[in-house]
């Protein structure tokens, strides 16, 4: 974890040269932000299938290790198929276990719309079932958000502090 943090303050201190190589150390020791940190820049610079399945193939072993960030980018990107031609691709039920893990932990409204967005289109390639669970695993996590207005755009009211879904 050190060596992440150091690439960060290297990286803050215009340093790129420094930053990559610590960020580099703390992927190779195993650390999951750095392994997706590297595995997304290399995914954006790739310009060939086979740079794409590797920054692929890493971004999922940081969504293995736990990677909420992993977890919701390797879904957005296998649900746009740029994983398409990647024989070592996960599956339907891994991605959608990657967005079911990522929902307790989406931070805000904007954060919890994409997971839902992404459970949804999920689903639809799916089918109700895994939208089911999805939805089973989300319950709770929109708390004090609802708050209800009159015509004239008066706060009337708020609706309980913990919605269930």
């Amino acid at each position: 974890r050190i060596l992440f943090q150091l690439g960060r303050l290297y990286g803050y201190a215009g340093d790129s040269a420094k930053t990559l190589a610590a960020r580099r150390a703390a992927a190779a020791a195993g650390n999951p932000n750095a392994i997706f940190l590297l595995a997304y820049l290399d995914l954006e610079l790739a310009r060939e299938p086979a740079g794409r399945c590797s920054a692929a193939a890493r971004m999922r072993l940081a969504a293995d290790r736990g990677n909420y960030s992993a977890r919701v980018s390797y879904a957005s990107y296998w649900l746009e198929g740029r994983f398409e031609a990647c024989a070592d691709r996960a599956s339907h039920a891994d991605v959608t276990a990657y967005v079911a893990d990522a929902a307790p932990l989406a931070d805000g409204f904007f954060e919890t719309r994409l997971v839902r967005h992404l459970a949804d289109r999920l689903a639809a390639v799916s089918g109700a079932q895994a939208r089911e669970r999805l939805i089973e695993q989300m319950a709770g996590t929109w708390t004090g958000l609802f708050r209800r207005y009159d015509a004239s755009g008066a706060l009337t009211d708020t609706v309980p502090s913990e919605v269930r879904i």
